[in-house]
């Protein structure tokens, strides 16, 4: 799935990145809290995939705490939606994911 980024403050050039449906689980796992060692347990992710992953937001081996940046820039573009948060909750019965869509739903009504 494509998602067009508006702003990367680490890597300007990039304007999309096309993610696959275990990326979009693992960030959203990831902005939600879940910690590393729990993801990995019930999502197969290996570390090259990873490592795949961060370059597609154009964070390389020497950018540090390349997770956290990756959240930044989700949370700076919305591309992790509600529905998606939901599906991944029901998926893996994460109760963090539902702890977002709380906060999300809060902000939402606070704007």
């Amino acid at each position: 799935m494509i998602f067009k980024i508006k702003e990367n403050i680490f890597a300007p050039d990039i304007t999309e990145v096309d993610l696959s449906e275990k990326e979009i689980e693992y960030i959203a796992m990831m902005i939600s809290g879940v910690k590393q060692p729990k993801i990995k347990h019930i999502l197969p992710i290996t570390n090259s995939e990873l490592k795949k992953l961060y370059n597609k937001f154009g964070l390389t081996d020497k950018t540090r705490i390349r997770y956290m940046q990756i959240a930044t820039i989700v949370g700076m573009n919305d591309l992790i939606s509600e529905d998606t948060l939901l599906k991944v909750s029901k998926k893996y019965f994460l109760v963090e994911c539902e702890e977002m869509i709380k906060v999300l739903k809060a902000n939402s009504n606070n704007a």
